[in-house]
């Protein structure tokens, strides 16, 4: 099997640019990892909207401080606009 890694990294980003960076999951093939590096940062509620369309089809990893990987994490998994406390519309 080939496969192919994508890495996303959401820390140098301002929030408003993230849901840009994000979107780039839409280019990784299909079955591609997808490492999606998000720090300390809390949700954000745009760029896990366009995350959570390609999770059929691409394996993401999340990495960074644990309680921003737990929040990332049980967003994607959710969809829960809640899943991120530093979140605000």
């Amino acid at each position: 099997m080939i496969t192919g890694t994508v890495r996303l990294d959401l820390t140098p980003v301002p929030v408003d640019r993230q849901r840009h960076r994000v979107a780039a999951a839409a280019m990784a093939p299909t079955g591609a990892r997808v490492v999606l590096v998000v720090g300390a940062l809390a949700v954000n509620w745009p760029a896990l909207v366009l995350l959570r369309e390609h999770l059929d089809r691409l394996d993401i990893d999340v990495q960074g401080e644990p309680h921003a990987v737990q929040e990332w994490v049980t967003g994607l998994r959710t969809g829960d606009l809640m899943a991120g406390a530093g979140w605000s519309p």
